[in-house]
Formats: structure tokens, C-alpha cells, sequence
């Protein structure tokens, strides 16, 4: 069972994503409300995933995943936000690093085969959208 950490500063969301994850048997191992807290949760938890809003205070998304990246390249990283087009949200997942890019309008489709893919060790994102 993947260990997946959950950051985003609205609980509704988070709440919304939680219920999705423990549908599909994903261990949430933490949650956070910005980029410096994902930061301090992923050294002490080492989550295998980490789903990451872009849009977030104190450290965006983008910043945040750049450097979970040079800290813990091991880690899989998703971006997500409310608010980027998928070809935006795409480029920015690319630029930080991340493995890929969910709109969150299209979460309940498809952030789980998004997850999965990101899991099994596959290069390329799934065309979803």
C-alpha cells in the first residue's frame, strides 16, 4: 500500500481527496497546509507519493516540489490545483520536477489512475483529459 502525503490549504479538498485515496487502499501518512510544511512532513515521514497543490501560502506548490526533489528524489510527486489548465499545470509540473499533473475539477476521474501510473515507474502521464 502506497503511503501518499496530502498537501493543500483547504480542509474541504483535503477532505474530498482523503475520501477518494481510502477508497482505493492508499495510506494517507500526513497532511499539510503549505509548501514549508510539506517540506518538514516529507524528511519526517517519507511518504512514497506526495500530492501537492500548487496554489498554496507561504511556499507554492512549484517551489515546494523543487525542492523535495533535490531532498528526496525518490519520492513521486503529483501536482494539483483548481485553478490551471491542464497544459499549464503540465508545464509547471515539469519545470518543479513533479511526475505529473491532476486538474482538481477532474480529481474523481482521474487522480487514482494518475497515482497509479506514477507508481508503477511509467515515464510518460496518461492522457486523461
Amino acid at each position: 500500500m502506497a503511503r501518499i502525503l496530502l498537501v493543500d490549504d483547504h480542509k474541504g479538498t483535503r477532505s474530498l481527496l482523503v475520501s477518494l485515496l481510502v477508497q482505493e487502499n492508499f495510506e494517507i501518512c500526513g497532511e499539510a497546509t503549505n509548501g514549508a510544511q510539506a517540506i518538514g512532513k516529507v524528511l519526517e515521514l517519507q511518504p512514497d507519493l506526495v500530492l501537492l497543490d500548487i496554489l498554496l501560502p507561504e511556499m507554492n506548490g512549484v517551489e515546494a516540489a523543487s525542492r523535495i526533489r533535490r531532498i528526496a528524489p525518490q519520492i513521486k510527486i503529483i501536482l494539483i490545483s483548481g485553478y490551471l489548465p491542464i497544459h499549464v499545470g503540465s508545464e509547471a509540473a515539469r519545470v518543479a520536477g513533479a511526475e505529473a499533473y491532476v486538474e482538481k475539477s477532474f480529481a474523481a476521474r482521474d487522480l487514482i489512475p494518475t497515482i497509479r501510473h506514477v507508481l508503477s515507474g511509467e515515464t510518460a502521464q496518461p492522457q486523461l483529459n
